[in-house]
């Protein structure tokens, strides 16, 4: 019989050390995982132009607004939070986490000529956005792709 020729994986057994470790201290975690245990709670951010105005957007589902901190200083917006675990969650036997608890700080580079006080922040549905007016610099310029051609060389 031939035998069919197998791709060599050269990260294979690193992997598979990576999960025996992660196995590891899950165990020791209580079960709750590695992962959850080491990382910080990190929202998800987004940013965009809306017409004029310059947009962030953090998802922040389960955190009360009131439990989140935004300041913006020096072309820098930071928003600091903490998701802290129910009193009924510290008896529970986890199976599965991904969902992580703890304080989280995220900064977002500003365009220059963001004006502190035009920053505003609202709270709807786990969402934290905030939004100022665009500098008026900002602006697209589409830029063009140059395709350059080579000759062959016929020595």
């Amino acid at each position: 019989m031939a035998k069919t020729l197998q791709p060599w994986f050269y990260f294979q057994p690193l992997e598979e050390f990576r999960r025996e470790i992660d196995d590891l201290f899950s165990r020791f975690a209580g079960g709750r995982g590695w992962h959850a245990t080491i990382h910080q709670a990190l929202p998800p951010v987004e940013s965009f132009l809306e017409g004029s105005e310059y947009v962030i957007r953090l998802d922040v589902p389960g955190i009360d607004p009131k439990d989140i901190d935004v300041t913006v200083m020096n072309d820098v917006a930071t928003v600091r939070g903490s998701r802290e675990h129910h009193e009924k969650q510290e008896d529970l036997d986890f199976i599965h986490c991904e969902v992580s608890h703890g304080d989280f700080e995220r900064t977002v580079n500003l365009p220059q000529g963001i004006r502190m006080e035009d920053v505003k922040a609202a709270y709807n549905h786990g969402v934290l956005e905030l939004r100022m007016p665009a500098p008026k610099e900002t602006t697209r310029r589409k830029i063009p792709i140059q395709i350059e051609t080579t000759k062959a060389n016929n020595s």
